[in-house]
C-alpha cells in the first residue's frame, strides 16, 4: 500500500510539473510582471472581499448541516474550524486533509463522529453537485456554440457528465452494494468495527434526505458561493485591464473547478493554470493574462486562508476552550 501511494504521489508530481513545464513556454514573464504591476488595487481588493464572504457562507452551509444533526456549535467557532481547515489544506498533502481538520475540532463538542462526518460529506457532495449542475448548463450553451470551443471542449464534457452521472446514480449504486448479505465476502466484514463504523456513517448521511429544508437552504447557499467564486475572478480579470463578458466566467470556471478537483496534480497545480490558459484564450485572452489571472487567484486563496493561522497562534481552538471548563 505504501509503496502505490508512493507511486501515486509520484505521478502527481509530473503531472503537475509537466504542466508547468507547457506553461513556461507558452508565456513571457516579462509581460506577466508588466500586467502585475498594473492590477487595480480596488478590484483586487473587492475580490478578496467576496472571497471573505465565500468562505463565511460556506461556514453557514455547514452549520444548517449541522443544525439538522442537532449538533450545537457557535456558528464563530464553525467558521474558525472552517478556517483552520482551509489553512491547513495550504500544508498538508491530501484534498481531503482539511476535512479530516474539521471533524477534528467539530467532534470535541461532545457530538458524535459519524454525525460531524456526515456533514462533512454531504457539505462536499452538494457542493460538488451545485458546481456539476452550473457546469451542465455550461455544457448547454459550449454545445450550441458554433466555434473552436464545441470541438476542444469534448474531453471536459465527458468528464463532467462523467461526475454527474455518478451523483445521479450514486445512490442507486451503494443500495445495490450496501452491506449486501448474500455477499460471502461482505458477510465476514459484516461484524468488523469499521465496517459497523462506516454503516452509521453512511446511515447519518442518508438521515439528511428526511430534512428537505435544510437540504434545499445548504444546497441554495452552495450556487451562491460558486456564484461568488466565479465572481471574484471576474473582478480579478477586469482588474488587470481583461474585458470578457461574464457569461463566459459562468462557462469556463466552473470546468476549471471540476479539473482542479480531480487528483491527478498536486494541489492542482499545472491544471488550475493551464485550465484558464486553455478556456479564456478561446475567447481572445492572452496566455499571459490568463497565467497572470491563475495566480493572482491561487494567492487571494492562500491570502483568505490565512485568518485561520492566526486564529489558530491568537485564540484558543476548541478543544482547549472545552478542556478549560
Amino acid at each position: 500500500m505504501v509503496y502505490k501511494n508512493k507511486i501515486y504521489s509520484l505521478i502527481k508530481i509530473s503531472i503537475s510539473f509537466c504542466l508547468i513545464l507547457w506553461i513556461i513556454k507558452k508565456v513571457d514573464y516579462q509581460e506577466i510582471m508588466k500586467i502585475i504591476s498594473s492590477v487595480k488595487i480596488h478590484f483586487f481588493l473587492l475580490g478578496f472581499l467576496w472571497l471573505i464572504l465565500d468562505r463565511i457562507l460556506m461556514s453557514y452551509r455547514w452549520d444548517i448541516l449541522l443544525m439538522a444533526k442537532q449538533v450545537d456549535i457557535p456558528f464563530y467557532q464553525i467558521v474558525k474550524i472552517y478556517y483552520l481547515g482551509t489553512f491547513s489544506g495550504n500544508f498538508l498533502p491530501s484534498s481531503i486533509a482539511p476535512d479530516v481538520v474539521k471533524v477534528y475540532f467539530a467532534s470535541k463538542y461532545n457530538a458524535k463522529t459519524s454525525e460531524i462526518l456526515s456533514s462533512v460529506i454531504v457539505d462536499r457532495v452538494l457542493g460538488l453537485f451545485s458546481l456539476s449542475v452550473i457546469a451542465l448548463f455550461s455544457i448547454g450553451f459550449i454545445f450550441f456554440d458554433s466555434g473552436e470551443i464545441n470541438r476542444k471542449s469534448l474531453i471536459v464534457i465527458i468528464a463532467i457528465l462523467f461526475v454527474i452521472s455518478l451523483l445521479i446514480y450514486s445512490d442507486t449504486i451503494l443500495k445495490k452494494i450496501r452491506f449486501v448479505k448474500t455477499s460471502h465476502v461482505l458477510q465476514v466484514f459484516k461484524d468488523n468495527i469499521i465496517w459497523k463504523s462506516l454503516e452509521k456513517i453512511y446511515n447519518s448521511c442518508n438521515e439528511y434526505k428526511k430534512n428537505y429544508g435544510a437540504m434545499k437552504s445548504a444546497l441554495l447557499v452552495s450556487f451562491i458561493n460558486h456564484a461568488l467564486g466565479i465572481l471574484a475572478i471576474y473582478v480579478l480579470s477586469y482588474s488587470v485591464g481583461i474585458q470578457v463578458s461574464l457569461l463566459y466566467y459562468f462557462v469556463f470556471v466552473p470546468l476549471i473547478n471540476v479539473l482542479i478537483m480531480l487528483p491527478v496534480s498536486v494541489g492542482g497545480i499545472g491544471v488550475q493554470e493551464g485550465a484558464f490558459i486553455y478556456f479564456f484564450s478561446q475567447v481572445g485572452v492572452t496566455s499571459d493574462e490568463a497565467l497572470t489571472v491563475a495566480l493572482l487567484f491561487r494567492a487571494l486563496t492562500i491570502a483568505v486562508s490565512i485568518p485561520g493561522g492566526i486564529l489558530y497562534i491568537i485564540e484558543d481552538t476548541p478543544h482547549k476552550v472545552l478542556s478549560s471548563k
